[in-house]
């Protein structure tokens, strides 16, 4: 066998083993995509609800969770709010909590919009209970327990990266005539000739995409790869364990009352957001525990589309700053790790990303589609001309076809 020949055994049976799940998690990527824009036609953009204007201040941090702690069970994890671009945006309040089956409490996170001038919670739901909670389960997991769905997803879309590494060079045609026919799809041809084009010119054009998109993916999925890339990206630094920044707690030492950190919390965030001429956006962290630190996170103009964020994690007990992770800080490893999620999903140049990221995704579920047709037609041409020689053997002369 020729390599191009063996190139095609991989290529098609390695189709024919994930064909269905790029299928499903290409679809799933590709609404994902337009996630805002979908919420904000159905009137769910969280971040983008408003309300009236009004002349008085933002409520303070301690105004937002008071009032939101009043609404939420008991025995949470966590707690932190997002105030948007403009003064009348809906604060945007995440609560997690683990669950508690006696007490009827379900594990997730609450969404909570509230006022961003009282703080009052407008609403509240749960979360995982909602579509986009299930679609990016889908899009991660398949639904299917995340130990199972996480590996079927991860390698099938390692399967995907190899698929198009080998579809590029099934491509290369035998001569310099049949690049005329490779980069253009003949629309008026018979369904046999268009299907093929479909498959491998929008295949061909998508690949460059696809293979970016995938590979942000996987970043997520193996822990080999994100170190290889982060060791890749500084230059053969070790990518460092993750480390829980905490509060020095002593319970001797370090009584506080809930009055006195939600103060803390206020001083804390008004000393951050102090440090920047504009905000775009910020959040702050209310610790739930004894140990967890107050979280302020930044977000300027420049970053609006992606995750470039500064983060400063304050001690609870005293109001010192313990830790901070700004972008300009970073090296580029750090970088690639907070722009995988927006590179994956498009988001890092806005429309114009986000369309090529949706029809890269498109075209990437088309392809199990249109080539299990190109398979299933060859298929189909092999056994109708093995019965025809049956045929002419049996009958020991030449069967003309109809």
């Amino acid at each position: 066998m020729t390599l191009k020949k063996i190139v095609g055994k991989i290529h098609l049976w390695l189709g024919l083993a994930s064909g269905l799940v790029v299928f499903l998690v290409s679809i799933s990527g590709a609404i994902m995509v337009f996630e805002q824009e979908i919420r904000w036609l159905t009137g769910n953009a969280s971040y983008q609800k408003t309300i009236d204007p009004q002349k008085s201040a933002p409520a303070s941090p301690s105004k937002v969770f008071q009032e939101a702690l009043a609404k939420m069970p008991e025995g949470g994890s966590y707690m932190y709010y997002f105030y948007g671009p403009q003064p009348n945006n809906v604060l945007v309040n995440w609560f997690y909590h683990p669950g508690n089956e006696e007490a009827g409490v379900p594990q997730g996170y609450q969404e909570i919009h509230q006022n961003p001038y009282t703080g009052a919670v407008i609403q509240h739901s749960l979360w995982e209970g909602g579509f986009w909670g299930w679609m990016v389960m889908f899009h991660t997991t398949l639904l299917f327990p995340y130990e199972i769905g996480h590996q079927v997803v991860g390698w099938s879309t390692l399967i995907f990266i190899v698929l198009m590494i080998s579809g590029l060079v099934l491509w290369v045609p035998k001569n310099k005539k049949g690049y005329k026919q490779r980069f253009r799809v003949k629309w008026g041809a018979s369904p046999k000739r268009l299907n093929y084009d479909l498959h491998n010119v929008l295949g061909f054009y998508m690949t460059w995409i696809a293979i970016l998109i995938a590979l942000t993916g996987i970043m997520w999925s193996f822990t080999w790869f994100q170190n290889g890339v982060y060791n890749l990206a500084t230059g053969g630094e070790e990518m460092p364990d993750f480390e829980a920044i905490q509060s020095k707690f002593d319970e001797n030492e370090n009584p506080q009352t809930q009055e006195e950190l939600l103060t803390l919390i206020d001083a804390v965030k008004s000393h951050t957001l102090s440090q920047y001429p504009e905000v775009y956006r910020y959040s702050v962290s209310f610790p739930m525990d004894s140990i967890s630190p107050i979280a302020v996170s930044v977000l300027t103009e420049k970053g609006k589309n992606y995750d470039r964020h500064d983060e400063y994690m304050y001690d609870r007990y005293s109001g010192a700053l313990i830790a901070s992770e700004r972008w300009q800080d970073q090296n580029a490893g750090e970088r690639i790790m907070h722009l995988n999620y927006p590179i994956h999903l498009g988001l890092i140049g806005g429309i114009p990303t986000k369309i090529v990221a949706f029809l890269a995704s498109l075209i990437a579920a088309s392809l199990p589609i249109t080539g299990f047709r190109i398979w299933w037609g060859r298929k189909r041409k092999k056994k109708k001309k093995s019965e025809h020689v049956k045929l002419e053997k049996k009958l020991g002369k030449k069967v003309v076809s109809s």
